[in-house]
């Protein structure tokens, strides 16, 4: 086509490229917006694969399903599932299969069907958008704009176009509905610079980049019209019976369109680039926004602001571009984080906001998708020797990224670890209360081989997290069940071989969902394991607010209840500032009464019995453990406690082959034992006592041997000191002193 011709249309032309843009991305998620939170599942399964894959399903329903919704004939999902299927096969592209393997790169039937109902409903809504839009793909100048030939297909041009997806669609004041973001235009804008689309608009039409620039402004307005349309058709979709806003936001954020409404949508953190205006006079200067790398963090307020903004933005990047994110924001927080004048509080915030960060790249790399197989109310995840060498894959992504992540945060000095997660994503749309999933033993193997920390089996019951070497590897394939019983009770079983796993080597953790009632306080609800004779044994689940979810360890599969444990002691008011820590872990099950309904918070505490306060709550017992204090015998009730403690370093003794069990513990070996606790169960290693200071009236009665102990447990804010400014190592401590150092231990993050 003549350059000059074209360039008259060009308009006209560049309309229909950002029109089309967004329409292409956004319609497909529009239309999966429909009754059910199910279609998100499907909808996440379809992202699992590699780009090419999804973009050619995408293309094939929106040419052999989207576009029958204007035919007036009765659509049947399976009939437009099966010939976009074939027309994807007859092209090579054999994707769409029954029963698709993880790791395969291959999606079930099922799942596209799942997806197409869920179109199905809302085919007059879109009509009439429809119409205007199918056309357009084929246009000549939008292909040229695009550097395509003029042979592209529908696939290639949209495959083109959906880099200039951008987060222009927000929450409504009242949370309800959508609407474009405020600054639109800026988003917009800054997203065509680094799509260099001025530069492809100036070569195709032979104009400059200035003149492009110049129209790209001007067509904002027209712009802004076509996506209030695409929201106003959200909306009534959104408004529908059981429609949930949050399926809609996440879909929108697969597409990295959604931008979070707490987020200020002005930008005043970003530098204008300044474009020169054409040489025709009058001057004048074009700014186009473009994004602000992440800015050193000064405080702790700024660090936990700058992290707070790192994890949103986190949602909107693939794996590789998250994983860089994130060692950007950590090495932006990391002189906060190591500054002695860094609170406690603060610190803890920060090491819990990594831990957040981190989860989100460990999914990003390491997630697979693997869609069962339902029968009734029961599904079941057959993983297979055939997958393990995609997985493999999976897995040393997610050792590179951890290794990179750990660097960084070893070399900031925060005391945080990342663990390289592979995550098996056996969730599904249908209404289940009992999953199966089977592991191949290749796969734990490979992993335990691998030195992967854990796999995390995610299913509608509960989520299972392992470490391969926790459960046998030559013994054939390991199978794990979970089944919801009545009320919130649980019941969780796994084989090796076909034989039941009595216990595991390692503990593994659960969660599952729970929701909280209006008169339960979250602290008090914890665990219980049932056994056989009718007995329950607290296990000490911890509720997680942000998941909605109770989390638990255990050495042992079995039937497991979710409760509020609610204890009391009626002495409790002779150290009333100990209430809810003492109530709280008694809750738990760490601590118990002396009987009759009393604690005796005021009561000293001993050696023996704070070691084995230790062991016991935090599940450290060890069998094979030797005790070699000659003041500890066999037939003390501790003294298989003491054992365990002393061979994990947490007790050490007096240094002549004795441990003194009896003695009342003082307040600075109370913290030493803490301390070297924290290593093993929170892995937070020792601080410097030279780089922190102690700031107590008695910091130098500290003993030397407890000086980094004490500042450690300062530092992770186990330790507070006295009302009057003290810490008084050498006093006893008391049952409630005891307590309260337990509780800020277990939950710190």
């Amino acid at each position: 086509m003549q350059k000059t011709s074209a360039f008259k249309n060009f308009k006209k032309a560049m309309c229909l490229v950002l029109v089309l843009a967004f329409v292409l991305t956004l319609l497909p998620a529009n239309l999966t917006l429909a009754n059910s939170s199910d279609v998100v599942t499907a909808f996440d399964k379809l992202n699992a694969l590699p780009t090419s894959s999804k973009n050619a399903i995408l293309n094939a329903l929106w040419n052999y399903g989207f576009a029958q919704i204007g035919d007036g004939q009765p659509i049947v999902a399976e009939d437009v599932v099966d010939k976009a299927a074939q027309v994807l096969k007859e092209n090579g592209i054999d994707v769409v299969v029954d029963d698709a393997v993880a790791g395969d790169g291959k999606i079930s039937r099922s799942t596209l069907v799942e997806i197409v109902k869920e179109i199905i409903p809302y085919k007059a809504l879109l009509l009439s958008y429809y119409k205007k839009v199918e056309p357009l793909v084929d246009k000549a100048e939008i292909k040229e704009i695009l550097g395509l030939p003029s042979n592209a297909s529908k696939m290639d041009v949209f495959t083109a176009l959906l880099p200039l997806a951008a987060p222009v669609i927000t929450k409504t004041a009242d949370g309800k509905g959508l609407k474009p973001v405020d600054n639109f235009s800026d988003v917009v804008t800054a997203k065509f610079v680094s799509f260099e689309l001025a530069k492809k608009i100036a070569q195709a039409f032979e104009r400059s980049e200035a003149e492009a620039n110049l129209l790209i402004v001007a067509l904002m307005v027209k712009l802004d019209n076509h996506i209030d349309e695409l929201t106003t058709i959200a909306n009534e979709i959104i408004a529908s019976p059981g429609m949930n806003i949050d399926d809609a936001v996440h879909i929108l954020n697969a597409y990295g369109l959604y931008k979070d409404s707490s987020t200020p949508t002005t930008s005043p953190t970003t530098t204008p680039t300044p474009t020169p205006a054409p040489n025709n006079g009058g001057g004048g200067v074009i700014f186009i926004p473009t994004p602000a790398p992440v800015t050193e963090a000064t405080d702790g307020k700024s660090a936990l602001n700058t992290l707070d903004q790192g994890l949103k933005d986190l949602e909107k990047l693939n794996a590789e571009e998250s994983a860089k994110k994130a060692k950007e924001l950590i090495g932006a927080v990391n002189k906060v984080a190591v500054n002695a004048s860094t609170t406690a509080d603060e610190l803890n915030k920060l090491v819990e906001k990594i831990y957040a960060i981190a989860d989100v790249v460990m999914q990003k790399a390491g997630t697979e998708v693997v869609a069962p197989t339902v029968t009734g109310s029961t599904a079941k995840v057959v993983v297979k020797d055939e997958s393990v060498a995609a997985l493999t894959k999976k897995i040393e992504a997610v050792l590179a990224v951890a290794k990179d992540l750990n660097d960084t945060l070893g070399k900031a000095g925060i005391g945080a670890k990342v663990k390289a997660t592979l995550t098996l994503d056996a969730k599904t749309s249908s209404n289940v209360n009992e999953t199966i999933v089977e592991l191949t033993a290749k796969l734990l193997s490979t992993g335990a081989d691998k030195k992967l920390d854990r796999i995390a089996i995610v299913t509608n019951v509960a989520t299972t997290v392992i470490a391969p070497n926790a459960v046998p590897q030559n013994e054939g394939a390991v199978v794990f069940g979970a089944k919801k019983l009545d009320g919130d009770s649980y019941d969780f079983t796994a084989t090796a071989g076909g034989k039941a796993i009595g216990k595991f080597s390692k503990p593994v953790e659960i969660t599952v969902p729970y929701t909280v009632k209006a008169t339960e306080d979250p602290k008090k609800i914890t665990v219980f394991y049932n056994g056989e004779n009718g007995s329950q044994e607290n296990v000490a689940g911890v509720y997680d607010e942000a998941k909605k979810s109770v989390v638990f360890t255990t050495g042992h599969f079995s039937k497991y209840t979710v409760k509020v444990n609610t204890v009391t002691f009626g002495d409790i008011a002779e150290q009333a500032w100990a209430k809810e820590y003492v109530e709280t872990m008694a809750a738990k099950g760490f601590i118990k009464g002396i009987g009759e309904g009393k604690f005796a918070p005021s009561r000293n505490i001993t050696r023996a019995e704070f070691a084995a306060l230790i062991i016991r709550g935090f599940k450290l017992s060890d069998d094979s453990a030797v005790n070699n204090f000659s003041d500890v015998k066999k037939e003390d009730w501790f003294s298989a406690d003491v054992a365990a403690a002393a061979k994990l370093g947490i007790i050490k003794g007096n240094g002549n082959g004795t441990f003194s069990p009896d003695a009342n513990i003082t307040r600075q070996d109370m913290a030493v034992m803490v301390a070297r606790a924290l290593e093993i169960v929170k892995e937070k290693p020792m601080v410097d006592a030279a780089k922190y200071q102690l700031s107590f009236t008695d910091s130098l009665k500290v003993a030397d041997y407890a000086k980094a102990a004490v500042a450690t447990n300062v530092r992770y804010g186990i330790v507070k000191g006295m009302t009057n400014g003290s810490f008084a190592p050498a006093d006893s401590a008391t049952r409630a002193e005891a307590a309260t150092f337990i509780y800020r231990l277990f939950f710190l993050k």
